[in-house]
């Protein structure tokens, strides 16, 4: 985890981030829980409650929504945002659906 990433948060089950995670600068991860080998790019955000399974990503600008459970191995696209459980991942100018 990088000097620049904001980091807060809240246990959420037994941790919070796992093993062989990487957490790229500018990221916000606001008390979700990441599971083991999940790469969060710059500008990232996630928060409170959200559940990211294992090897999956969240590229460059891209949001996990509060109480989103994203699926291993799942992908959200640069600049998308992920809602839902399970997650609905979606263009960011689909907001009356988010």
């Amino acid at each position: 985890m990088r000097a620049s990433t904001r980091w807060s948060g809240r246990a959420v089950g037994k941790r919070i981030v796992g093993d062989h995670c990487l957490i790229g600068p500018n990221a916000h991860v606001k008390g979700a829980l990441l599971e083991d080998q999940v790469f969060v790019a710059t500008g990232a955000a996630m928060f409170h409650a959200a559940k990211i399974g294992s090897g999956a990503e969240i590229r460059i600008h891209a949001t996990v929504h509060i109480r989103t459970r994203l699926e291993p191995g799942a992908t959200v696209p640069i600049g998308w945002v992920a809602v839902g459980d399970p997650a609905r991942i979606l263009l960011p100018d689909r907001h009356d659906e988010i």
